[in-house]
């Protein structure tokens, strides 16, 4: 015997149901892909959210740096300043002779019996020509001092020569000076320095 199956239930109802089961297990389907979803965005939300508070607070740091750099700046600017002025004054005297030196050679060469009462330094300059701070070109000393007799302003002026450091000395003018007590000589010499002899 074989038995026959009948389903009683009506199709409509077997199809509504198998569409019920299919729509629940969509449903599922895409519950659990919208809770999967929401989990990788809430994760790189949170990330994301750490990142900007990461980059707003290297941002705030870069601010105050750049505050703090341009507040500096004039600072700055006026070391640049002094500096350069420092390297203009080095670089002029450096051009210079060593007056130091030369005085203390002009008083060492003087001896006992003479005595300096004005050095004065004068550029040499064509008429008409400017003079200015970066002169190069020879340069002359007037002497005027007070000799004990005639020949020691002479060997005064013979000595200077022999220095071979001045181009050029000529004595300008001698003058007796007296008190009534004690004659001396009033001289005046003028060294060159530089140019040609």
């Amino acid at each position: 015997m074989t038995a026959v199956t009948v389903n009683l239930v009506p199709e409509f109802r077997i199809v509504r149901r198998q569409r019920r089961q299919c729509t629940a297990r969509w449903a599922g389907v895409l519950g659990v892909g919208a809770l999967v979803s929401a989990s990788v965005t809430l994760y790189g939300r949170l990330s994301i959210d750490e990142d900007i508070g990461r980059l707003e607070a290297q941002l705030e740091k870069l601010v105050v740096d750049a505050r703090t750099f341009a507040a500096s700046i004039p600072a700055l600017e006026q070391q640049s300043i002094e500096i350069e002025r420092a390297s203009q004054v080095g670089e002029f005297l450096a051009a210079r002779p060593d007056w130091g030196l030369l005085l203390a050679m002009l008083d060492a060469e003087r001896g006992e019996h003479i005595g300096l009462r004005r050095v004065e330094v004068k550029p040499m300059v064509e008429e008409g020509q400017a003079i200015g701070v970066d002169h190069a070109g020879p340069v002359e000393l007037a002497l005027r001092g007070v000799a004990a007799s005639q020949a020691e302003a002479q060997a005064y002026a013979l000595r200077l020569e022999a220095l071979a450091v001045f181009t050029e000395v000529r004595p300008i003018a001698t003058q007796r000076l007296g008190d009534g007590q004690q004659e001396r000589i009033g001289f005046r010499l003028t060294c060159v320095i530089g140019g040609e002899a």
